[in-house]
């Protein structure tokens, strides 16, 4: 579902979340958040404070959120894990995949499908189409 990005930071600011916030400003490397800290830094003051990506998930409420800026624009989404299981969505197992970041590790994803019917078959046939790669933590 996507949010707004001040939702987001309404979120975070609570304990329980891990995950990263990736900043222009952060040359070093994102910003890591592995014991259920809130976050302390929420505004964007200038351009620098601009979020690039970020992902944090909240393991006991199974909530994942997701921040992208993608040519300028911000988009953010939230995933309530437990709500998509619905007959449309399917959920696969938790994949740990090795990030690109600086100081990551391995971040576990769970792919999100949902039913889409076929463009030449119409309704008849439907197949299961990938829709979302859903953070779900650090791999310990």
């Amino acid at each position: 579902m996507k949010i707004e990005l001040k939702e987001f930071w309404n979120l975070v600011k609570t304990e329980g979340w891990q995950g990263y916030i990736w900043r222009i400003s952060d040359e070093a490397g994102p910003s890591i958040y592995k014991s259920g800290e809130p976050v302390q830094h929420t505004e964007d003051k200038t351009v620098f404070d601009k979020i690039l990506e970020a992902n944090m998930y909240h393991e006991v409420k199974n909530i994942s959120l997701l921040v992208k800026q993608i040519d300028g624009q911000i988009y953010a989404y939230k995933y309530e894990l437990e709500s998509l299981g619905l007959p449309n969505f399917k959920l696969s197992e938790e994949e740990a995949y090795p990030s690109s970041k600086k100081g990551l590790g391995l971040l576990k994803f769970r792919d999100l499908y949902t039913l889409k019917a076929s463009p030449i078959s119409g309704e008849d046939f439907k197949s299961w189409i990938q829709v979302a790669q859903i953070f779900v933590g650090f791999k310990k």
